[in-house]
């Protein structure tokens, strides 16, 4: 088991690389405890406007 900060810090790495999120969104279905941290990254930004469908 990792103390919540390493885990944190990992994620954030990941989050840097990982521009469709894809990553992310698994890890958060993995475990618990990375939800929150998952969903500040996933939901970090939202666009909106015609020019994303």
């Amino acid at each position: 088991m990792l103390p919540f900060e390493i885990e944190e810090t990992i994620l954030d790495l990941l989050a840097q690389d990982d521009k469709g999120h894809s990553a992310l969104k698994t890890c958060s279905l993995v475990c618990q405890a990375f939800l929150p941290i998952c969903r500040k990254h996933v939901f970090g930004t939202i666009v909106l406007g015609s020019d994303y469908y």
